[in-house]
Order: structure tokens, then sequence, then C-alpha cells
């Protein structure tokens, strides 16, 4: 129910998974306390934190922004998400920027004199994610950007490419100009483009870890919503209802039964179990010991 009362909070015209979404050249044309005011709305909408520390923060990240495009040239057909969700993993990357063939990420650690490891594995692990997960990454070069402002000038190298995913950009707020043109560089001169719209409301399945999915179960989504499954949403659905009518059917006879599911890698049959075992409505008294395990773990 809050979820439904926070989307409905949201105008349509809005992203669906970024707090802000726009052309760049209409980013720049578009007021900077207009874009600072429809990142404070998402995030009072979404979730409760530093507030007045993270709106400081935006304010720096969008006039930096701006700076930046306006010294980049062609840079205004590009789209930019900001504050883009990776749904159902709990992180947002600050800046997703989408160049001819590329899908730039960029992580601002505003007022940092250095760069440090952790930083990189960060935006690192976000760059994975889009392409591994996200539909719209195909073809695409996903180009990850740390930008530490104060920190030290970083003598520009060319990233190298390995398997889509550019080795990490590491600039400060003075060389972001820069790094951007370098990133946007990775793309064919005939590389395919992506709106932003495209890119927002694109299909992105990542697969989230067993205490992840444990998590979702806790907070009481069902298997309808938790987690990626290579199976058609409605025949997992229909297998979790047939499996629940089964379990408590055995439970009225006094029975006991075994029921074996079979799929793919990543067809959600350790999702389905999670939430068989773990949520209501499967017939499990109350306190009731109830056990989880797969074939692997049986060999």
């Amino acid at each position: 129910m809050e979820t439904r009362a926070t989307r409905s909070a949201v105008p349509s015209t809005a992203p669906v998974n970024s707090f802000y979404g726009a052309r760049v050249a209409e980013f720049m044309s578009d007021d900077p306390n207009n874009v600072v005011g429809a990142l404070t709305t998402r995030a009072s909408l979404e979730y409760r934190g530093n507030q007045p520390e993270q709106v400081r923060s935006w304010r720096e990240q969008v006039k930096l922004m701006r700076w930046a495009f306006s010294e980049v040239k062609g840079s205004g057909e590009w789209g930019l998400l900001l504050e883009y969700s990776l749904r159902r993993l709990g992180r947002r990357p600050d800046a997703v920027i989408l160049a001819p063939g590329v899908i730039i990420v960029v992580e601002f650690k505003m007022g940092a004199e250095k760069h440090v490891a952790h930083h990189v594995e960060q935006v690192e692990d976000y760059a994975l994610c889009i392409r591994d997960f996200h539909a719209y990454s195909r073809g695409f070069v996903v180009a990850p950007v740390v930008c530490a402002e104060h920190a030290p000038r970083v003598v520009a190298v060319r990233p190298s490419v390995i398997e889509a995913v550019a080795s990490v950009i590491l600039t400060n707020a003075r060389d972001l100009p820069e790094a951007l043109q370098m990133a946007a560089s990775l793309g064919a001169s005939n590389a395919p483009s992506v709106s932003w719209r495209d890119f927002d409301s694109g299909g992105y399945n990542p697969t989230p870890t067993i205490v992840d999915a444990a998590r979702a179960v806790y907070a009481g989504h069902s298997v309808r919503e938790i987690g990626r499954s290579d199976a058609d949403g409605m025949a997992l659905q229909r297998a979790a209802e047939r499996l629940r009518h089964w379990i408590l059917e055995a439970r009225r006879d006094g029975q006991h039964i075994v029921c074996l599911v079979s799929g793919t890698p990543g067809a959600g049959k350790s999702l389905l179990g999670l939430n068989l075992v773990l949520a209501d409505g499967a017939g499990r008294v109350a306190g009731e010991p109830a056990v989880m395990c797969k074939s692997s773990d049986l060999i």
C-alpha cells in the first residue's frame, strides 16, 4: 500500500526508476533549483536520510555537471539520468549519461580530496550490474567514472575495455569534462543511441543473493515481486500457487509429500522455495521449523 501511494504522488511524466531524467540540452536549460527540487521530492517519497546534507551535495553536483557539459562539444544530445535506481539491489549511481554507444556511470564524491579503493569498486560494481542486467546495455560500452572533487589530477589514459566494461576513469572536478569526453570516445562512430526515457523504463532484472531474497520475503513481497527469473512471471506464479495447494492439502490429510521443482539456473527455484518456506499462506504454523535445501546440497 505504501508503494502504491508513493507512485501516485509522482507525476506521470517523471522518470520511472530515476529521480530526474532529461536530454543534456534540456538539463542545461532547466533551472538548477528545479533539478534539485525534483531530486529532493523523489528522495522524500522513497527514503529517509540526511536530507539537508544530501540536498547540498546535489546542488554542487548539478552545478558541476552543468559546467562540465558546457565544455564537452556535442553533449547536448546525450541523455542524463540522476539517481538511477538499480532495482531490488538498493543502490543508485549518482548519474548515468547516455552517449552514442556508451553508457557512462558517474559517482561523485563531493568534498573528497583523494581517490580510494572502495569508491572505485563501488562504481565498477554499478557498471557491471548495468552491463549484466539492463536490457539496453547490449551493444554498448559501459564506462565507470569516479569524480573526487578535490583529488589531485590523474594523468588521462585511455581506458581499456574488457567484455564491454571500461576500466574506471578517475577524475576530479576540474578535469571532469576531459573524463566525460574520453568516456564518450569509447563508442564507435556509428554506435547506436538510446533515449533517457527508454533506458529509464527499460528492463532491468538483477538476480539477488539468497540473503537479499529472504529480506524481500520478510518485507512482505511475494514470489511475484522478488528476484529475477528467466521463467515467465506468470508461470512462476502458477508454480507457486500449485505447490501451496499441495502443501495445504497434505497438511489437511495428514500426508507427507515430496515436490520436485526443476528449471534452468536463474529460473527462480530458490526464490520460489524461500517464499513457500518463509511467507505467510503456506500453512506453516508460527514457530514451526522449516528447512529448505537444493538438490546440490543433497549430492
